[in-house]
């Protein structure tokens, strides 16, 4: 069931994605960027959605895998690893979905095409969190 949960949480996510490029091919219809791409707010945006990314990939994938760890050794019940299992993914996925929709956004507003690339990282990051019940069983129970 939990399975379930996330893997809506994925699609749901993608789906916020697509309206989001929608929203950009509708709007660059009408032409102009809201923000001058080189003015010192955009330039700051941009800095810190790319340091967002940059460190909320590998952060996200490592603290899931180590917290996991760290409650496999610990010893707790299966049942409530299973909990902190689905906790911990969601968590891993919000953290890279937020910087994706950051991204985009700023693509929309900015029109850089860097930003485009920038939102990309995270969605196929993102792939790697799509769960298996193989991989789920996986990590749950490896020592």
């Amino acid at each position: 069931m939990k399975r379930q949960t996330i893997l809506m949480i994925v699609y749901y996510a993608y789906l916020v994605i697509v309206v989001l490029l929608l929203t950009y091919c509708m709007r660059h219809i009408s032409g102009e960027p809201l923000l001058d791409p080189l003015s010192p707010t955009s330039t700051s945006l941009q800095s810190m959605a790319i340091m967002y990314v940059l460190i909320s990939i590998p952060l996200s994938f490592w603290g899931f895998s180590r917290l996991i760890k760290t409650y496999r050794q610990q010893g707790i019940d299966e049942e409530l690893l299973a909990k902190r299992h689905f906790l911990l993914s969601i968590i891993r996925m919000t953290l890279l979905m937020v910087g994706a929709c950051a991204c985009i956004c700023l693509f929309l507003y900015i029109h850089q095409k860097s930003m485009l690339w920038c939102g990309a990282m995270p969605v196929v990051a993102y792939c790697f969190c799509k769960p298996t019940q193989q991989r789920i069983d996986m990590e749950l129970n490896q020592s």
